[in-house]
């Protein structure tokens, strides 16, 4: 594997956007913030599925 040059790394760095598919951002309307407000909701979600899970797991141990 090449290593990436210090131009295209610098040009992370200035525009983040390039580090997403054009897919993923037209989903998003090109708007990094959208993007990130998703991944917030999705980590609220996230974290209480992990404790319904949990929950139910030991509930069914418990009964088991």
């Amino acid at each position: 594997m090449q290593k990436p040059s210090r131009e295209l790394i610098q040009a992370f760095y200035q525009n983040p956007t390039l580090a997403f598919s054009k897919e993923r951002l037209e989903s998003y309307n090109y708007s990094i913030d959208k993007h990130y407000d998703n991944l917030v909701l999705a980590l609220q979600a996230g974290k209480r599925i992990a404790s319904l899970e949990i929950y139910l797991r030991n509930k069914l141990d418990f009964y088991f």
